[in-house]
């Protein structure tokens, strides 16, 4: 019985050791499968037409799914010496401010990147304190206006991936703002005089450019 038990653990282990190999090779990918390619999941980009009106705006897209994203979009505004008023913004002394864009993005079909088209929309949020000379007339004191803009924006964007690491970002759509204006003067400067001021209330055209980097990818 013992010489029986031993054969059968000698065949049992002869087995396992000639499947082996087979097992190895079998989990292993073939010599000439290509390598999968990686997919970004995660893109941190500027967006540089912010910066005429002395914004810096950095945007971090992060992947729900293939189809929806969420991309958030914190924004600063400062400037610390006098504005004369170009591209048609009100003329002020000083700018502080900063606030937040927070969009749905939708890539139909297969989803990003597969579809170069996608549509966002979202709330967002602006806030700045303007110093300005409150021209009177026999004296030019400087007051403050703050202005807190909100509003909903509808986009429909193209991107592009120029390398494994690069995407370029172009994007229209219509956005509506509504402003509250606070100030320390009597008849304050409520900074409205163009959809681009930083008081103004209404529809706008919005257009612009992203240029993003992957900071996160998917198989």
């Amino acid at each position: 019985p013992k010489a029986m038990i031993m054969r059968k653990i000698i065949l049992v282990l002869s087995t396992a050791f000639c499947l082996l190999p087979a097992t190895i090779f079998a989990a292993e990918p073939p010599l000439n499968k290509p390598d999968t390619k990686l997919t970004p999941s995660g893109i941190i980009s500027f967006v540089p037409q912010y910066f005429m009106i002395n914004g810096l705006r950095l945007d971090y897209d992060l992947a729900v799914n293939p189809n929806h994203w969420l991309q958030m979009a914190p924004i600063f505004f400062f400037r610390d010496s006098p504005s004369d008023g170009a591209l048609a913004t009100t003329p002020n002394n000083s700018q502080i401010g900063g606030g937040l864009h927070v969009y749905h993005r939708y890539y139909p079909a297969e989803g990003f990147p597969t579809p170069k088209i996608y549509l966002a929309y979202g709330p967002m949020y602006h806030y700045n304190k303007l110093q300005y000379e409150n021209r009177l007339e026999t004296d030019r004191p400087e007051r403050y206006t703050a202005t807190h803009k909100t509003g909903f924006d509808i986009l429909l964007g193209f991107n592009s991936l120029w390398s494994d690491n690069m995407i370029i970002d172009l994007f229209v759509g219509l956005g509506l703002r509504h402003s509250f204006v606070y100030s320390d003067a009597a008849n304050p400067e409520k900074f409205n005089r163009s959809y681009i001021d930083f008081g103004y209330s209404g529809t706008v055209l919005l257009m612009g450019l992203r240029i993003g980097f992957v900071t996160s990818t998917r198989p």
